[in-house]
């Protein structure tokens, strides 16, 4: 057998005095291994470059863009709701007026009360966020005033702008205003621009 199809001598470590030592197979010493010879024994194995999900830095970052985003956007959604529920009280006067005027075709006189015009309804808009009423005094042959106020049990006791939606016909003309919770509205009137 020849030295180059023998196999390569095997070595093997013989503890020295804290350290390993490295011998050939024929008994022979070699140098000392230490941390240093092998730098792979030191370095951690490298992450796991193929892990999926989102760090806490970026999650943090993403909830501060939504919450600045969610105030900006809620004033806008809230005064399109209080929009929309004004709808409510607009069309339940909308429903006075008409009754009023069927009933003035057939009387000398408005109706002075909502509980005996008939076609008015009740004294509650449909979706329940205004208290529809006469106001006392107002009926007369030639005119009336329908109100509407937020009632307190509905959420649009928020909308302080508009408290109050009314509707006064005189003498065949007619004047929509309102008023808020610190009083009559300017013209022109906020509460009923569409």
């Amino acid at each position: 057998m020849s030295r180059a199809d023998a196999p390569p001598p095997q070595s093997r470590e013989v503890p020295t005095d804290g350290r390993h030592q490295r011998t050939s197979g024929r008994g022979r010493p070699g140098r000392t291994l230490t941390g240093r010879d092998n730098p792979h024994m030191l370095r951690r194995p490298p992450a796991d470059r193929t892990a999926r999900g989102f760090t806490l830095v970026e999650i943090i970052i993403a909830i501060a863009i939504v919450a600045g985003l969610s105030a900006l956007a809620w004033p806008a959604l809230q005064d399109a709701v209080f929009r929309s529920r004004r709808a409510d009280a607009m069309s339940a006067l909308a429903a006075i007026q008409q009754a009023q005027e069927r009933w003035r075709a057939n009387h000398p006189t408005y109706q002075s009360s909502l509980a005996d015009l008939p076609g008015a309804g009740s004294a509650i808009s449909p979706d329940r966020h205004y208290d529809l009423s006469l106001v006392d005094g107002t009926v007369s042959a030639t005119g009336y005033t329908a109100q509407a106020t937020v009632s307190k049990e509905s959420s649009q006791r928020a909308d302080s702008r508009c408290q109050t939606l009314q509707v006064v016909v005189d003498g065949g003309s007619l004047v929509y205003s309102s008023s808020s919770s610190g009083g009559a509205n300017a013209a022109p009137d906020p509460c009923w621009v569409r």
